[in-house]
């Protein structure tokens, strides 16, 4: 009875493994510092393949390559670019910017793909999704 319990608990615990995916965030709060010194609360939602900063509000912020400040996004050609404002300093209605800007569907499927191409081939035997036809597993107790 003892080992039929174990293989119950080994056969949930696969299924549990096998059916693991990305997981969505909404609305972390995180810290960010301007380099200036600056503080600003925000917010990170997401998964492992993108997230958006964005204020409580919802209005996206980035951080700029070149200067290094957080500021106001906007979304160009499916992808989200600095405005140059700084969070701290301007006011995202005054600019004009709209909710929840985010890239596009087709940038988010590139970075998955990336993200997945990259992977180490030795890294697991399985594709990560698919069919599998003969899939056995194999447990031995000791007596």
């Amino acid at each position: 009875m003892r080992n039929f319990k174990i293989s119950i608990i080994c056969w949930i615990a696969v299924l549990l493994v096998s059916s693991m995916s990305a997981v969505w965030i909404d609305n972390i709060e995180v810290e960010l510092i301007q380099p200036n010194g600056t503080v600003i609360n925000a917010f990170a939602s997401g998964d492992n393949f993108f997230r958006r900063i964005h204020c409580e509000n919802d209005f996206t912020m980035i951080q700029d390559p070149i200067t290094g400040y957080w500021d106001w996004a906007q979304s160009v050609a499916g992808e989200l670019i600095s405005t140059g404002n700084s969070v701290h300093t301007t006011s995202p209605v005054s600019l004009g910017l709209i909710k929840g800007e985010t890239i596009s569907k087709e940038m988010y499927l590139d970075l998955r793909d990336e993200f997945e191409f990259n992977q180490d081939p030795h890294a697991a035997i399985l594709p990560p999704r698919g069919h599998y036809p003969n899939f056995v597993i194999f447990v031995r107790f000791p007596s």
